[in-house]
Formats: structure tokens, C-alpha cells, sequence
């Protein structure tokens, strides 16, 4: 089954964003953001496997404050249940020899494993002396991250997930550097990668987003962000650079030929508090960072392929009736997730358990495959359906409970 390119953009953007939107928007949390970046930066204390420590610099430099950020964003990562991976390296600055890691977790893909998204940014800051609070840049990077993992830790993911923070950024890209060499020496299949620096600064109020994507091959993450910015209604303004950024850690996996994109607050609004004292937290533009996190992170969802793991979502309130909705994504290839809610006794012939059934029939009508059918408690489901051993072609679900009876098409593209 051939479709254009544009109009397999149209469907994708149609369905899959949509959905998405409708499943996954309102995860990204303001509150947690603000508190990461809070203690990220020193301004409130945070408790670290017990310890109470007040971050005053992340400086690579400063090796003992460097590393206190170092387990600070490990203790985070390893909270969301995640294995987490200290990477030590060394690297010669100014004729000097210093030590440093980088902090990165792994959400392993369940269909493919091997194949890796990468979201990072770089958690080291300046100046080099004194206090360095690093709030913009680049605080608000390093917790977008922190925020990616813990929102899409809870969800599966059909590709895996490297969570990255990198030392040494700000003496030339040390730490994405020594990672990028090795995982092109290793021959490790990077998909793409979504860096962040300085997305929290916007003093014009204009919501203006710089990406940079010099490589071709990078395109699908910029597309991929626009979709998603226009269809989860973040509707920041994109200013898209078809060059690389070479002063930031996409330009370490862009050498090595890696899909990778910068998004940075644009260059007239350059942060006037940049490498100083005063890049602190009561100066960043909340509603500009949440935007910006919100972008990438929803982006890497639905790159990954993100969905509810199978079994009842957790809900506040039963639902009210039944409902079927619209597979996600959508088209789909191979696997998609199919959502259904049982309603609350009292409501649209609720009970205490409903018979039901979930087919999904071709488009000549023939079942191809049953993923429920038996007595349901109230309640809203997720269930995974994987057409690897179908063919291209339209499919249908179809939900049954009771006098309720409902359909969806949905689209395989392989």
C-alpha cells in the first residue's frame, strides 16, 4: 500500500498527534519542573539518599560541587525505577588534566531494543568560581530530562530511551563528546537525538524557539516537533536553522553522522544573566520553560511509540459511560494501543461487572485478532495490539458491551 509522503504527513498528523494529545497532554507537570530546577540550582535545599545539600555550582572544574549535582541527578533518575549508569572520563583543558561523568539512564524498547532515542543536555555550569547557580543555562535542559524520564518511565515504549547528562559542556563539549565516540565505536543504532540548552529565557515574550537541524536525516525530530507543537496546542514559534550548533552537544552526535537537533531560546533574546551569578532561578520565564520541556518530551513520546502499559489506567473517577477510543498512534507500525472504558454502576447499563468484548476485524470483515472478551469491573483499559504478522491495509476495532456497540478504523503502515 503506497501513500505520499505528504499525504502520509497529513494522516500521521491527523491521527497520530491527536491522539497522542489526547492520552499523554497534562503529564508534563509545571510544579515538578519548578522544583527540580529549584533544587537543581540552590535555590532550596534537596535531600540526596538522606543528605540535605544545597547546590552552589555544577561546575566541571569544581570537582567535589560537579559531583554532588552528579548523584543529585542520579538519585532522581533512579527513583523512576530506571538503571542508571555513571560514565567517568578525563579530558585536558587549558594543559590541565580533570576527571568528570556523565549521568545517563536506560529505558529498554519493547520491540526495539537496540534502536536508541537519546534526550539529553548538559547539567555542568559556569562561572567557574564563586556561586553558579547555571538556572538557564543550563538548569532548564538538565531538568526537561529529569522530567522526560519520570513521565515516560511509566509508560511502555517501543524503542529504548537513553535519559543523558552530560559534564564538561562547557569546556568544549567534553562529556556528549566522549559518549558519541564511543557509541560510534561500539556501532550503537542511534535513531536521534533531542538536546536542550538555555530553554528558559524569553524576555520579548514572543515564545520563539530556535531548532537547529543541519544533517537531512534529522528532519523526521523537526517535523515530528511541529506536529506535536501544533497539535497539543504548545504553540511556541519555531525558527528552524538548517545548520549545525556547533557550541552545544548535538554538534558531538552530529560529527558522527547521528540524527540529532538543538532546540535553544532564540539568539536576539540571549539570556543577559548568561554565565553568571545572576542566572538564577527567580529570573527564568516559567511559562516559556514549561512549553519548551513540554515540546521535547512529548516529541520523544511519541517517537518512541508511548503507550499506557497494558491493564486499568489509574483514574480519580470511574467513567460515566462506555467509550472506545481512537487507537494510538495511528497509523501504526506494528503496534498500537487501543484505550476502552467500562462505565460506573447506575450509568449506561453500569454494573458491578460488564461482559466485553474487543475485536478487530480487515477490511473484508474477517476477525483477525480478539483482545478482550469477559466481565469487566468499571473501570478505563489499555490494551496493546501488534499487526506484525499483518499487511498493510486498513483495520478495524470494534468494541461490545451490553446494548453498546462502537467502532474505529484504524491504519497499518509498514
Amino acid at each position: 500500500m503506497k501513500i505520499k509522503a505528504t499525504l502520509l504527513f497529513l494522516l500521521l498528523f491527523t491521527f497520530s498527534s491527536f491522539s497522542f494529545a489526547q492520552q499523554f497532554a497534562g503529564l508534563v507537570k509545571a510544579d515538578t519542573l519548578k522544583k527540580y530546577l529549584r533544587e537543581l540550582t540552590g535555590d532550596m535545599p534537596t535531600v540526596i539518599d538522606g543528605n540535605t545539600y544545597t547546590i552552589t555550582t555544577r561546575n566541571t572544574i569544581n570537582l567535589g560541587s560537579n559531583y554532588i549535582a552528579a548523584n543529585y541527578i542520579k538519585y532522581r533518575l533512579k527513583t523512576y525505577g530506571l538503571t542508571v549508569t555513571e560514565q567517568p572520563f578525563t579530558f585536558t583543558y587549558y594543559g590541565n588534566n580533570y576527571q568528570a561523568k556523565n549521568i545517563y539512564a536506560v529505558q529498554t524498547g519493547k520491540l526495539y531494543p537496540n534502536k536508541k532515542l537519546i534526550i539529553c543536555a548538559h547539567f555542568d555550569n559556569m562561572p567557574s568560581a564563586g556561586i553558579a547557580p547555571g538556572a538557564d543555562d543550563n538548569g532548564t535542559g538538565t531538568c526537561a530530562v529529569l522530567e522526560a524520564a519520570r513521565v515516560i518511565s511509566k509508560l511502555n515504549t517501543n524503542y529504548t530511551i537513553v535519559y543523558a547528562l552530560w559534564s564538561g559542556e562547557e569546556q568544549g563539549l567534553k562529556g556528549s563528546a566522549y559518549y558519541a565516540n564511543l557509541a560510534y565505536s561500539s556501532q550503537e543504532d542511534i535513531q536521534g537525538v533531542i538536546n536542550m540548552d538555555m530553554i528558559g529565557w524569553d524576555d520579548v515574550r514572543n515564545n520563539d524557539l530556535a531548532v537547529y537541524d543541519a544533517l537531512p536525516a534529522s528532519l523526521f525530530i523537526t517535523d515530528k516537533l511541529s506536529s506535536v507543537n501544533a497539535g497539543y496546542g504548545i504553540n511556541l514559534t519555531l525558527s528552524k536553522y538548517a545548520t549545525p550548533m556547533m557550541n552545544s552537544d548535538n554538534y558531538s552526535f552530529y560529527y558522527k553522522g547521528y540524527p540529532t537537533i538543538c532546540m535553544i531560546e532564540n539568539d536576539y533574546a540571549v539570556n543577559n544573566h548568561y554565565h553568571s551569578a545572576e542566572d538564577k532561578y527567580a529570573n527564568i520565564n516559567t511559562a516559556y520553560y514549561e512549553k519548551c520541556a513540554s515540546l521535547a518530551i512529548y516529541t520523544l513520546a511519541e517517537l518512541a511509540g508511548a503507550a499506557v502499559p497494558n491493564g486499568t489506567e489509574k483514574t480519580d473517577a470511574l467513567p460515566s459511560s462506555f467509550t472506545l477510543y481512537q487507537n494510538y498512534p495511528n497509523p501504526f507500525n506494528p503496534a498500537t494501543t487501543i484505550k476502552y472504558s467500562v462505565p460506573k454502576p447506575g450509568a449506561q447499563n453500569g454494573s458491578q461487572l460488564q461482559r466485553v468484548t474487543l475485536k478487530i476485524y480487515d477490511l473484508l470483515g474477517r476477525e483477525v485478532a480478539s483482545l478482550a472478551d469477559g466481565y469487566k469491573a468499571p473501570g478505563t483499559y489499555s490494551v496493546q495490539f501488534n499487526a506484525g504478522s499483518l499487511s498493510n491495509g486498513i483495520y478495524f476495532s470494534r468494541l461490545t458491551a451490553g446494548g453498546y456497540s462502537a467502532v474505529r478504523k484504524m491504519i497499518l503502515l509498514k
